[in-house]
């Protein structure tokens, strides 16, 4: 009971750093004129990417089966993966 809800709040607060980092704690290049640049686009994926891992966090505190947990940090190590390349 502990350790699910220890690892599941780590995600969430993990996946919340990710999403809210490009727009508020690194500021990515502003816009400039009628065309985004790419590093816009950049940040839209990591706050996709990082609410998709506070949503796998919720999962995991709620969820009691040790399997799908483990499913769960699977797809949690993976989608850390696809943050960082």
């Amino acid at each position: 009971m502990r350790n699910r809800i220890i690892g599941g709040v780590t995600a969430i607060v993990l996946g919340l750093l990710v999403s809210l980092g490009p727009t508020y704690i690194f500021k990515v290049c502003p816009h400039t004129g009628g065309a985004f640049m790419a590093c816009h686009w950049t940040a839209r994926a990591e706050i996709g990417v990082g609410m998709m891992i506070s949503a796998l966090g919720l999962l995991m505190i709620a969820v009691k089966s040790a399997g799908a947990r483990l499913g769960f940090v699977a797809a949690i190590f993976l989608s850390g993966a696809l943050e960082l390349s």
